[in-house]
């Protein structure tokens, strides 16, 4: 159940501060965001939870990409390396955060929490997320939790 919450969490936070970020999108009544997934039992839970969200903030609709984990790589990699914007949000693994971290294509989690200090739920932590998983997707040893990419829809 805390996994699942994390999940939840993770989720709830990504999206209300790509919110925050787009004022135009918050602006134009309901906003669908793309989340792409690797197609594994864990991944597909947060599919399931993800009516939560959707229940908690109406006017966004979550619509998810689930693919095998080399084929989502690749995706992931195109879309951002020809700046498609197909995603708003991507998962990767501890694998591609150094290369897309080197890239400069990662932005931390932790400036835009800090940015927006009000759409952090009360009760996050980040000690909540399993250690070792945390720094093998920080893009410093610091603890940069989680990273989103910075290629955004035009």
């Amino acid at each position: 159940m805390k996994k699942a919450f994390t999940l939840i969490l993770a989720l709830l936070v990504v999206v209300t501060m790509l919110i925050t970020q787009y004022p135009i999108v918050r602006a134009q009544g309901k906003t669908t965001i793309t989340v792409t997934l690797v197609n594994n039992p864990d991944q597909r839970k947060l599919i399931e939870l993800a009516s939560q969200f959707t229940a908690a903030y109406p006017t966004i609709d979550v619509s998810f990409v689930t693919l095998p984990e080399n084929e989502l790589r690749d995706r992931i990699t195109t879309d951002i390396s020809t700046g498609t914007g197909s995603f708003d949000i991507v998962q990767i693994g501890t694998y591609d955060t150094p290369i897309f971290a080197k890239n400069g294509q990662l932005a931390a989690l932790d400036d835009l929490m800090a940015a927006n200090p009000k759409n952090v739920e009360p009760n996050y932590n980040v000690d909540d997320i399993i250690k070792a998983i945390r720094l093998g997707l920080s893009l410093t040893i610091t603890n940069c939790m989680r990273c989103l990419s910075t290629a955004s829809r035009a």
